[in-house]
């Protein structure tokens, strides 16, 4: 996932003063899972299953915080370090500027890899009737870490060190589903699933460590996600030995409360429909396609600290 709002729009503008930062506002977050499975059929009904997943993490960043949002912070004991006080003590400060980027659309900058895993089993009730329960583990994966820099946005050099986005997790979820044949060429599947986001993103933190001093600077901003419910259902039609058709609508509730909400990490639209077709040519070759849509979503930040002004983001 990721944010590009370039080097123009009002994000890059502080409040503080009013100036034109012209400084790139973006994120870029890649989470890659390669997980070694296993699967044993206890009985002709009962198949249990589990997977330990190897997971690498790695981001790029570019996040401007105007002066309002430093004092926010600093108040709240969010923001803190020996990098401080020289920080806010430099005349005409706008803002600072953290920039974790080293220009790849894939391999981020700031990275690590971890552990994550799975457990699952499905129980056919009937010869028509199957039912499936899967639990995903929160990821353990190392601090984040790779070069950066930081920039009081005031005239002045970037200060170059290390970064280090503490504690970077995927959330845990339980999901609960049943799929039915009604006939030989109409199934319907229906899953449930609560997804963990309070304990991986009740806040973010971030660590800043000049390379020439060893002086830091700590950072945590408030998220405060919510755990979440998920609702899916899907059908498929079987036309015929060569034509399959599919449809499905998931709804997935808000995590993101509007005050904890960050313009690099806007909320996710919360509804989308699905359409698909699969062609079988022959016992050698299918092809499949499915487009997805995803319905107007608009949250809205009421401001500080996470925003120095109110915004609304939009996203379908």
């Amino acid at each position: 996932m990721g944010t590009q709002y370039g080097t123009d729009s009002f994000l890059s503008r502080t409040s503080t003063n009013d100036v034109s930062t012209e400084l790139d506002v973006f994120s870029r977050l890649l989470v890659m899972d390669i997980p070694f499975s296993v699967s044993y059929k206890v009985t002709d009904k009962l198949t249990v299953g589990g997977s330990l997943d190897a997971i690498w993490t790695s981001e790029n960043l570019g996040l401007l915080l105007d002066t309002t949002q430093i004092g926010a912070l600093a108040a709240q004991g969010r923001l803190g370090g020996g990098l401080l006080p020289a920080l806010i003590g430099i005349p005409q400060l706008s803002g600072g500027y953290l920039n974790v980027n080293n220009g790849k659309m894939v391999e981020g900058a700031a990275d690590a890899w971890g552990i994550g895993g799975r457990l699952g089993l499905t129980y056919q009730v009937d010869p028509k009737t199957r039912l499936g329960l899967a639990y995903q583990f929160k990821t353990d994966v190392g601090d984040l870490s790779g070069p950066s820099t930081l920039t009081a946005v005031a005239g002045n050099d970037p200060l170059h060190g290390t970064v280090r986005p503490r504690d970077f997790q995927m959330p845990a979820a339980l999901t609960l589903g049943v799929s039915r044949d009604f006939t030989d060429k109409l199934s319907i599947a229906v899953d449930y699933q609560r997804v963990f986001w309070h304990d991986v993103m009740k806040n973010i933190q971030v660590g800043f460590t000049q390379a020439s001093t060893g002086q830091a600077l700590g950072l945590t901003l408030p998220l405060n996600y919510r755990d979440i419910n998920v609702f899916s259902i899907g059908g498929q039609y079987r036309y015929n030995a060569s034509w399959t058709f599919r449809n499905g609508f998931n709804y997935a509730q808000e995590a993101t409360p509007g005050i904890g909400m960050l313009a690099i990490l806007p909320a996710t639209p919360t509804a989308n429909v699905t359409a698909g077709v699969s062609n079988l040519f022959d016992q050698s070759m299918k092809v499949d396609g499915a487009p997805t849509y995803a319905f107007p979503k608009t949250v809205t930040n009421a401001g500080l600290p996470n925003t120095s002004v109110p915004i609304s983001v939009r996203m379908s």
